[in-house]
């Protein structure tokens, strides 16, 4: 497990695990959540590679 202490009222954290029925690169799990992000879960899950602080994200709900 994890442990996570982060002072910050802004975002939360998310320790994601996938398991996949075949063998899957980092790369393609990255770009099935980046694709669901801007389809299905829209609005619900976001997807970024920039380098970014909490505050960035003030006002994404």
């Amino acid at each position: 497990g994890l442990a996570f202490r982060v002072p910050t009222l802004d975002v939360s954290v998310v320790d994601l695990v996938v398991r996949t029925e075949k063998s899957a690169t980092y790369q393609e799990i990255k770009d099935v959540v980046k694709k669901a992000s801007v389809g299905e879960y829209k609005g619900i899950v976001e997807y970024t590679e920039d380098a970014l602080v909490s505050t960035d994200f003030i006002g994404h709900t």
